[in-house]
This record gives C-alpha cells, structure tokens and sequence, in this order.
C-alpha cells in the first residue's frame, strides 16, 4: 500500500525494483526473518507491474514537460499483492552483507541513471555553445558581430568548458560502475554538477548572448 511520486520512464507492464520501508514487518514475518524487537528495514521489491490499471494499482499522471522524451508519472498501489520470492531485504545493521542484498541492486540503478544525467548534460550543453557560434556572428550591434566582446566569448568559452567537465565526470563515474563499486557520492556529484551547470548555461550563456 502506498504511492511513489515523481518516476521517471515507468508504465504499465513494465519490470521495477521498488524500495520501500517495512512499517509493519508483514514481509520480513513472510521471508521468515523476522526478529524480535528488530527496527523497521529497507526493503526492495521486485515487481510486474500489471498491463492495464485496476483497483489494486494504477499509473498516475502529471503534467511536468521539464525535459523532452521524459514521461513522470507516480505508482500508486493498494492492497497489492507481491510473491514473498520477490522481496529482497536489506538489513541496516549488517552493511556487510549488502553484495547480496536488494538495496545494492537499487543503488547501482540509481547511480546509472545518476551518471547518464551528466552524460546527457555534457552532450546538450556542447550544443548550446555551438548554437551561440553563428548568432554571434551574424548579430551585429554597435557596427560589429558580438562574437568580439568579451562578454560573450566567454560565455562560449565556459559552456564549452562546462561540457567537458561533465563529459570526464561522466566517463569517470561510468569507469566505476563498469569496475563494480558503488559510488555514490561521485554520481550524486556527477548528476548535481552536470544539471546545475546545464541551467546556467542555458540561461547566463545563450539566453544572454
């Protein structure tokens, strides 16, 4: 029971590992590891969303446009039954034991997506400075193009700089992945740096010049 806001590229019939907190032990009590006096934990599920709503689940839509070719839709399940073979749990107190655990196979998803924000920010951003190359010379004020102030040189100059930072970010984190470990802080550093760096490029840079 519950909803999950704000997913990204998610619909019916699709295969999802979904995180969610074990409030009432009811699936630990399930898998048969169930402890006394034990905290709630992190659990991951893994699910076969159905193909067609119905009164036990459904998609919900939201009218968010913030990036082209990206649909953000919410989950929204009630009642929903799930086999116990599908749960994988992950314990807070024994990180040791999170190679084999479900809420690593999340995290190496997340981190991927991570990793590919910046990605796909280096490759936009790279386009957003070349488009500010033949407005700045054809547009002329004063008596001459503005591809001559300085100004706007160095708008060009940092965005085209912006794209290769991400881009080595981008490889860098996708180096570790590929490697097996799990680096987190490097890809929520990734994803920060490359859609924080994109925004301002899209508005001090070319909205600008």
């Amino acid at each position: 029971n519950g909803q999950k806001l704000f997913i990204s590229n998610v619909g019916y019939g699709q295969r999802i590992g979904l995180v969610t907190m074990d409030e009432n032990y009811k699936l630990r009590e399930l898998s048969g590891q169930l402890e006394k006096g034990e905290s709630r934990k992190m659990v991951v599920v893994i699910i076969d969303l159905p193909k067609e709503p119905s009164e036990n689940f459904e998609v919900i839509g939201y009218k968010i446009n913030a990036l082209k070719r990206i649909q953000n839709v919410g989950l929204r399940f009630k009642d929903f039954k799930v086999s116990k073979d599908n749960i994988l749990i992950w314990d807070a107190n024994t990180p040791e034991a999170t190679a084999t655990k479900g809420l690593n196979i999340a995290y190496m998803g997340l981190n991927r997506g991570r990793m590919a924000l910046c990605a796909n920010a280096s490759g936009a951003t790279l386009a957003m400075a070349g488009s500010m190359l033949p407005w700045a010379h054809k547009r002329i004020s004063m008596g001459q193009p503005i591809e001559g102030w300085k100004n706007v040189q160095e708008r060009i100059g940092l965005s085209a700089g912006y794209s290769l930072a991400m881009r080595f970010l981008a490889d860098f984190t996708g180096e570790l992945l590929d490697k097996r470990y799990r680096p987190e802080i490097e890809c929520e550093v990734a994803k920060v740096f490359g859609s924080e760096r994109q925004k301002e490029v899209a508005i001090e840079c070319v909205m600008k010049t």
